[in-house]
């Protein structure tokens, strides 16, 4: 799949989004009322270390194959990047810029050609979904903090699907997994207390390989479930902060 099956989707009219960079960490800062620099969802997330087994099976794979994990992983991961600025791209309606993709030597240019056909081919998933779905877009890449739960987190969309108030997250992981339903509860809660409506919660999964989607509804029972496993996470976070110091002090 070439860069030109995807390009025309892109108004030419629409403004240039702000250029993708890979390979370099990135953090959402939030802040309350009083300035106060409060943890994202996903940073809370981590305390619960469930996403971690499917990782240790994949590194222990890696392994086996005489792979290093930090050359193994990238290209995957840039690709679900990728794939999620083109899907915000599309719903801001903005022209993605990908020349802070570098592309000098031979490796680079490999590594970019490898990451933009899984990306290119997910994000046909999410233009097959568009076009089924018709989505109205309302707000995309919403930052919001919770006042009264004292956390941050941005939201990749709410819309309106056949009228009904939508919050949708994208991914491009091969699974839904538990952390995925803590992640949306917890956008849920972020939106209603912006007094948001949100009737309907899904998690679009769009398919690096095969270019299909998948959508997962999250129902209520799931939600609460996931909001209430959050809410154990953020409660550790403090006290794990006070280990992590003791153990870095003494290890």
């Amino acid at each position: 799949m070439s860069a030109n099956t995807i390009t025309p989707t892109f108004d030419p009219t629409w403004p240039m989004a702000e250029p993708l960079v890979l390979g370099q960490r990135s953090y959402d800062y939030y802040k309350n009322a009083a300035f106060k620099r409060l943890q994202s969802v996903t940073t809370i997330i981590k305390n619960c270390g469930w996403s971690a087994t499917g990782l240790m099976y994949w590194a222990n794979a890696e392994g086996l194959e005489g792979r290093n994990i930090r050359d193994a992983r990238k290209p995957e991961a840039d690709a679900g990047t990728l794939a999620h600025y083109y899907a915000e791209c599309y719903s801001r309606q903005l022209r993605p810029d990908l020349t802070q993709i570098p592309d000098q030597t031979e490796k680079e240019k490999q590594l970019k050609a490898d990451c933009l056909e899984k990306a290119q081919t997910a994000f046909l998933g999410f233009l097959d979904w568009v076009n089924r779905e018709e989505p109205e877009w309302v707000s995309n890449e919403l930052k919001l903090v919770s006042e009264k739960y004292q956390f941050g987190g941005t939201i990749d969309s709410f819309c309106l699907l056949k009228g009904v108030p939508t919050l949708v997250d994208f991914k491009t992981s091969k699974s839904l997994y538990p952390d995925h339903i803590m992640q949306v509860a917890a956008y849920k809660q972020l939106l209603e207390e912006h007094e948001f409506q949100i009737d309907q919660v899904i998690v679009l999964m769009m398919n690096k390989e095969d270019g299909s989607f998948m959508p997962h509804p999250i129902v209520d029972e799931k939600l609460k479930a996931g909001w209430e496993c959050f809410e154990l996470c953020r409660a550790m976070s403090p006290y794990k902060k006070v280990l992590d110091s003791w153990t870095a002090k003494n290890g």
